[in-house]
């Protein structure tokens, strides 16, 4: 065939689509119980241990000391001091994962249905990833004053929770794919939920509803239900292009 045929030809098949390269077994993501290390520091403020600032300072301090002669030892009393922070720090830590975090749904005055099951259907170390979900505190005896008492935690949970959404696309205010809480009735609450918004929901069993429970003696139990498989709501930024 003539060679400038040929490179038709061959110009024509660098367009084709390439084959799909054969995909490799699907990544399996650990459970994790509720009281594991990892849903400890999800759910506990200030218990995530930022290691990178620990490996930024140490380097940046170790650097002013070798380029400064003048300030070196200033440089190594700033560095015991920030490792004894940092040694009080994971301590003081461990203590709370210890003695405070463990065994805290044991110490509710009700019944906690579907946390467990919910901690390991989820991806604890991912904040990006939400669930569709119900709260409903099931009650021994129902009276409108109990009722307002626990639609009012419910609506306190909802502001709060508004904390751990995002921007979805940085400049452009979305809760796109989540959904809002907001009651459904007096006693049941829906909507989206990630790993930071699970926090605020054990602030509410532990806070409100246990006042209300310890006070009243009314509250059966509450059970937590997923109405949704995970999914990932990623954050999109925008150059301007």
């Amino acid at each position: 065939m003539d060679k400038d045929l040929e490179k038709i030809l061959e110009r024509s098949k660098k367009n084709d689509p390439k084959p799909e390269a054969p995909k490799g077994p699907e990544r399996v993501f650990p459970k994790y119980g509720p009281y594991d290390y990892l849903v400890f520091t999800k759910l506990v403020r200030f218990a995530g241990f930022q290691k990178f600032i620990f490996f930024l300072v140490l380097p940046a301090m170790i650097c002013i000391g070798f380029f400064f002669e003048e300030v070196r030892s200033q440089v190594v009393y700033v560095l015991l001091i920030y490792s004894a922070v940092v040694v009080l720090y994971l301590t003081f830590n461990f203590l709370r994962y210890r003695f405070v975090f463990m065994g805290w749904q044991e110490r509710l005055p009700f019944e906690l249905k579907g946390w467990n099951e919910m901690i390991h259907e989820k991806k604890m170390f991912c904040d990006l990833c939400w669930n569709h979900t119900r709260i409903e505190v099931v009650l021994n005896e129902s009276t409108p004053e109990l009722e307002e008492l626990v639609a009012a935690s419910l609506k306190l949970f909802s502001k709060q929770s508004q904390r751990a959404y995002y921007e979805r696309d940085m400049g452009r205010p979305s809760t796109l794919h989540r959904n809002d809480w907001k009651l459904i009735s007096t006693t049941v609450a829906e909507g989206s939920a990630s790993p930071q918004v699970m926090r605020y929901m054990k602030d509410l069993f532990q806070n409100e509803l246990s006042t209300i429970a310890k006070k009243t003696g009314k509250i059966k139990g509450v059970e937590v239900t997923l109405l949704s498989q995970e999914f990932e709501v990623a954050i999109v930024i925008y150059n301007g292009d």
